[in-house]
């Protein structure tokens, strides 16, 4: 009865230890894998910024153009017999 006792105890103590080991390496390997989606995500970030001043200048560009193609058309918005 005591070796069955003891069996259990030491099948128990050695489960433990390995579910650490495992539990450690999936916390590490968690960690590793959250870090690179961190900088991932700043790249991101970093692209966006400029894709949004790119656009905003871009914008601003095309108006001019806009406004210096009709100069003096009947599109222009300033023509003077409108």
């Amino acid at each position: 009865m005591i070796e069955i006792v003891i069996g259990a105890v030491i099948g128990t103590i050695v489960s433990l230890l390995i579910a650490e080991v495992y539990h450690r390496r999936s916390s590490r390997d968690m960690n590793e894998l959250i870090a690179k989606l961190e900088k991932k995500n700043q790249k991101l970030g970093k692209m966006l910024t400029n894709l949004d001043e790119w656009q905003e200048q871009h914008f601003d560009d095309l108006q001019m153009i806009r406004k210096h193609s009709v100069a003096g058309t009947t599109d222009d918005p300033d023509y003077p017999y409108k």
